[in-house]
């Protein structure tokens, strides 16, 4: 078990015997894993009415006043019932906003291809160890300058093509090639090396 997933571990289980402290902490440290996911989940339609930080919040209180629900005992299984947790609120958020416009089916509600993101068919144990990696690729990549970020994210996480990420960022191929050579670079420095890699 690596530093980060036995810190985890101990958060989680200071949290299960009441402190509040380390609950709060352990919500805290799944944010740019769970800004990720909301990313990953709207379309630029639905960002501009549903804020991903907002969505993000709505989950760590949800996992702050249901957390006695929780009956998992490992870090991932948290990662895992956090993911959960946050998937409903994305898919709410998604209907709350198709009922508040009602002509939202003529452009559709940005949320039509969110099943890519959150649906799998692999066991739960699977699951949790990518939703265990997913939250330390998370972190690494909140270490990042926001431009190279947005550049990795787009490019890897997202399939965007480099003509396409260029008009969306307004800058040259060759400009969002360096921010991603960058990107991944520090990326590297920050993602723990599995042993035999």
């Amino acid at each position: 078990m690596n530093d980060s997933a036995s810190s985890m571990q101990q958060l989680l289980s200071r949290a299960r015997n009441g402190d509040d402290d380390a609950l709060g902490e352990l919500c805290n440290r799944h944010r740019p894993y769970l800004r990720l996911m909301t990313q990953r989940a709207l379309d630029s339609r639905v960002k501009v009415r549903a804020d991903e930080s907002d969505l993000v919040q709505q989950t760590m209180l949800s996992a702050v006043r249901n957390f006695a629900q929780f009956q998992g005992s490992h870090a991932a299984q948290f990662v895992a019932w956090l993911q959960v947790l946050h998937e409903r609120n994305v898919v709410d958020a998604a209907r709350l906003h198709k009922a508040e416009k009602r002509d939202i089916n003529r452009e559709g509600t940005g949320f039509e291809d969110h099943d890519h993101v959150f649906a799998s068919s692999d066991s739960p144990s699977v699951r949790a160890m990518r939703s265990e990696e997913a939250v330390q690729l998370a972190e690494a990549l909140e270490l990042l300058p926001v431009d190279q970020r947005e550049a990795v994210r787009l490019r890897h996480l997202e399939g965007w093509s480099l003509k396409n990420m260029a008009k969306s960022l307004d800058r040259s191929e060759e400009a969002v090639a360096g921010l991603i050579k960058r990107g991944m670079a520090e990326l590297r420095k920050h993602v723990r090396a599995e042993p035999g890699d």
